[in-house]
């Protein structure tokens, strides 16, 4: 390659990478959150310390793996005092079999938009019984060959 066309090469991938971050990039980045299944040793020791003490690192939002033996209201409290939401919570897929019904009305009174739940691509989770309440419930949410999937907490 020439001096040339580099230099020429060069122009024109400067320009073409400012016009594609032109008006694309965020100005201001939307409140960082954090996984409390990070902290889960210190929220098993101490709940709401461990949740006031990530409020006062500055997060704005949280997501729960675990409410700990505490209700939703409970958990709704905790968050309006420490001036936190948790846009989604983590669960395991047997949350999903077995009281999906309650994780969505706990979804609702905290304040998940989200439901998350993974599971292993080597541990699959077992296939519900096509009478299952699940099934019905997750076929409209759940593309079967996802490993991983976010469930919204209303279909609105």
């Amino acid at each position: 390659m020439n001096r040339r066309k580099f230099i020429g090469t060069s122009v024109a991938a400067t320009l073409a990478a400012k016009t594609a971050f032109a008006g694309g990039m965020p100005k201001m980045v939307r409140p960082i959150g954090v996984q409390l299944y990070t902290v889960r040793d210190a929220m098993k020791s101490d709940f709401e310390g461990t949740v006031a003490k990530v409020a006062a690192t500055g997060y704005k939002e949280v997501e729960f793996a675990g409410y700990f033996g505490r209700s939703p209201q409970d958990i709704r409290a905790l968050l309006d005092k420490n001036g936190l939401t948790s846009p989604s919570c983590h669960v395991p897929y047997s949350t999903l079999e077995k009281t999906w019904p309650e994780a969505l009305d706990a979804a609702h009174t905290i304040g998940h938009k989200l439901i998350v739940s993974s599971t292993s691509a080597a541990n699959p989770p077992r296939k519900p019984a096509s009478s299952s309440p699940i099934t019905t419930t997750l076929s409209n949410f759940r593309p079967r060959n996802l490993s991983m999937a976010a469930f919204p907490t209303t279909t609105s």
